[in-house]
């Protein structure tokens, strides 16, 4: 478990030393590149359900930060709303309202594992998850979480 935990850590030191990781926000992975409805799905899913694991579904209003029409943050989207999550555009201009939500979708370059980091803010302050997962989209090690109370 310690050794995946620090593979998952050097893989997003890694992919940020590489230059894949250029911009802070967004799925970096095409929708070709992650077999649209195998891989895309499954780490929507997983992400969703450590969205429901933090934040209770029909009471918390998400601004994604992120939304894009690749097929993560479209499956990401589509979770979220089925798991009773209300999803508030932002608007420029506009005070933020409810919870918060970026994302960063990675592929490393040399044998395609992907990480994904979720970013939250609320009244709390900001929290942050890491995952690893397999190209096909399985997990590879637990969340790693940063800041916040957990």
């Amino acid at each position: 478990m310690k050794e995946r935990m620090i593979g998952a850590l050097l893989t997003l030191a890694l992919l940020s030393v590489s230059g894949c990781a250029h911009r802070d926000k967004g799925s970096f992975v095409n929708g070709e590149a992650l077999q649209a409805g195998t891989a895309a799905e499954s780490i929507a899913t997983d992400a969703t359900s450590a969205v429901v694991a933090l934040y209770p579904p029909g009471k918390t209003s998400i601004r994604l930060l992120v939304a894009g029409s690749d097929s993560f943050s479209a499956a990401f989207e589509q979770h979220l709303r089925a798991r009773g999550f209300s999803i508030v555009p932002s608007a420029p201009g506009t005070a933020p309202a409810g919870l918060q939500v970026s994302y960063v979708l990675d592929r490393h370059k040399t044998d395609g594992s992907l990480m994904l980091r979720l970013q939250f803010a609320d009244d709390s302050g900001k929290r942050k998850m890491m995952r690893s997962y397999t190209a096909a989209g399985q997990a590879e090690a637990a969340f790693s979480t940063t800041g916040g109370v957990w």
